[in-house]
């Protein structure tokens, strides 16, 4: 795993770029945790979309195209709640159609 840190700086677009990068971080943590889980815990997925929605509202996670795939997956996959299916097609509807 790879970081870097700084304590602190007045330049406006150094913070900015810090903030999408963590913004893109924890959208790709998250698709992570979702592919694990469709795999191996599909009724883990309901909690970890629900937290995953959160993030993304508060905009905390963004670039939600870098997930796509797994989320076409879940909003399609047979034997999943539907919950979960529509879930995953809400968050897939916030991806620029060109990205999906």
């Amino acid at each position: 795993m790879n970081s870097c840190t700084y304590n602190y700086t007045e330049n406006k677009g150094v913070n900015a770029l810090a903030d999408l990068f963590q913004g893109v971080a924890e959208t790709m943590d998250h698709g992570r945790a979702l592919d694990h889980l469709h795999r191996y815990d599909r009724l883990g997925l309901d909690a970890e979309l629900e937290s995953f929605s959160r993030e993304v509202v508060d905009g905390h996670a963004i670039e939600l195209q870098t997930i796509a795939p797994a989320l076409r997956s879940i909003g399609a996959g047979r034997g999943l709640m539907q919950r979960v299916r529509t879930q995953a097609r809400a968050l897939l509807s916030l991806v620029p159609a060109e990205a999906r």
